[in-house]
C-alpha cells in the first residue's frame, strides 16, 4: 500500500496533465497579440481568440497544480513530489542516522538545486531565488550533518564553528526568506491582476462569453 502511493498518486496527476497539454503548454504576450506553445517561436493570434482564451480558461481552473510554474513547466509539480518522496522515502532504505544516508541526501538535495538553478520554472523571479536558498539551505545543513558524524578531534573545524554555521543558516536566513516570500506575493498579485485583464480581453475579442472586468473568471459563460 505505501509503494502505490509515490507511484499511483503522481500517475493519475501525469495522465491528468498530459490530457490537458495542448492548453496548459500555451503562453500568451502581455498584450494579447502572440501566443506560443511552451519554449517554441512566438506567432501572431490571428483569429486564434477562442482557443486562447479556452487555454486560459482550462489554466485558471488547474491553477492550484500549475499556477505557480511557467506554461512549459506545467508538470514541475510532480517534480517536486519526486523531491520530496526521495528525500522522505527513499533514504528510509539506506542505515538510519548513517554517514550514506546523510550523504545520499546531499546529492539530491544538490541534483534539485542545480535543476533549479538551471530551469528557474516559476512564475516569480523571487519564487525561483526562495527555492534556491531553500534547497541551499537543506544541503549545507546535511553537510554539517555529515561533519558531525566524523572525527573531529584533529580537524581545523571544531564542533563550535559547524553549531555556528548552522545557526547562521538555519535562523538568521529568516529574513531573507520572508523579504523573498513578500517579493513573491506582491509579483504574483500583479500577475493575476494582469492575466484577469488578458483573460477578459480575448473573451471580448472572441465574442463568445459576456464578461466583466471585475469578475474572479473573466471568460466564465454566463448563457452556459
Amino acid at each position: 500500500m505505501v509503494a502505490v502511493y509515490p507511484i499511483g498518486i503522481p500517475g493519475v496527476f501525469l495522465l491528468f496533465l498530459m490530457a490537458r497539454k495542448s492548453k496548459l503548454n500555451v503562453e500568451v504576450n502581455e498584450d494579447a497579440t502572440k501566443y506560443r506553445h511552451g519554449g517554441g517561436e512566438w506567432q501572431a493570434v490571428e483569429g486564434k481568440d477562442k482557443q486562447l482564451g479556452e487555454a486560459l480558461e482550462v489554466q485558471h481552473q488547474m491553477e492550484f497544480l500549475v499556477g505557480s510554474y511557467e506554461q512549459r513547466f506545467f508538470w514541475r509539480e510532480l517534480v517536486e513530489h519526486g523531491r520530496k518522496f526521495l528525500l522522505t522515502g527513499a533514504l528510509f532504505f539506506s542505515e538510519q542516522s548513517s554517514v550514506s544516508q546523510t550523504f545520499f541526501g546531499m546529492l539530491i538535495s544538490f541534483f534539485f538545486f542545480a535543476l533549479v538553478s538551471n530551469r528557474q520554472p516559476y512564475m516569480e523571479q523571487a519564487a525561483d531565488n526562495l527555492k534556491m536558498l531553500s534547497e541551499t539551505q537543506l544541503f549545507v545543513t546535511l553537510l554539517c550533518s555529515l561533519m558531525l558524524q566524523t572525527d573531529l578531534s584533529e580537524q581545523v573545524v571544531s564542533r563550535s564553528v559547524i553549531d555556528k554555521v548552522l545557526v547562521t543558516v538555519n535562523v538568521f536566513a529568516m529574513p531573507i526568506v520572508l523579504g523573498l516570500i513578500i517579493m513573491g506575493a506582491l509579483g504574483k498579485k500583479n500577475t493575476q491582476s494582469g492575466e484577469v485583464t488578458l483573460r477578459a480581453d480575448l473573451a471580448k475579442r472572441a465574442g463568445i462569453f459576456e464578461v466583466e472586468m471585475g469578475d474572479v473568471n473573466p471568460l466564465h459563460n454566463s448563457a452556459a
